[in-house]
């Protein structure tokens, strides 16, 4: 079986209650592997839009795939079976990585407050701390299918991503992490 196919009951839950596709796997990613990764994804973002950087099953393998680390008795790699949960439609030939490493970011080993920082920082593409509307449809497409397959769905991310009950991205120096600040 593949580490990306499961059914274990501790596995995280998606909004409909079924379990995360790849939670598994990505648990045994830690935060560094996932951003050596979005480094290698960079070349495949265009500049007009960074927000998507979209790759072919062969690029997914090697986006994704580490040769200099070990897990068990293989390469720290997402099994290829993870390509087709992102594909929107089946006739796909690309998707967008972007998505794939939102989800490593969640579901990746390291603290709470490292993971929200990563999958932020995905979306601050100028790196001035905050998202910009421009490219705020970027952010709420991800934040749609996030809706669906991450565990309590809408409300986990509403409740993550609103925890200073500010309107806007940015990071918020009253609080500990990034998030929305227009409020302080």
């Amino acid at each position: 079986m593949d580490v990306g196919d499961f059914s274990d009951d501790d596995t995280p839950k998606g909004a409909g209650g079924e379990p995360v596709k790849g939670a598994k796997s990505y648990a045994l990613w830690h935060l560094a592997d996932v951003r050596k990764a979005r480094e290698r994804a960079r070349q495949y973002a265009t500049d007009d839009n960074p927000g998507f950087a979209m790759v072919t099953r062969r690029e997914f393998w090697e986006l994704f795939s580490d040769y200099s680390k070990i897990v068990g008795s293989t390469f720290l790699a997402l099994p290829m079976t993870l390509y087709d949960v992102y594909k929107q439609h089946r006739s796909d030939e690309k998707i967008n990585a972007i998505e794939v490493l939102l989800m490593l970011g969640l579901f990746c080993h390291a603290k709470t407050d490292e993971q929200l920082e990563f999958c932020f920082a995905l979306f601050d593409f100028d790196g001035g701390g905050s998202i910009d509307r421009v490219r705020n449809d970027a952010a709420l497409r991800l934040r749609a299918w996030l809706t669906k397959h991450v565990p309590g769905g809408d409300d986990a991310v509403h409740d993550t991503a609103h925890t200073c009950g500010a309107q806007s991205w940015t990071h918020c120096r009253a609080c500990t992490g990034r998030h929305p600040s227009s409020s302080h």
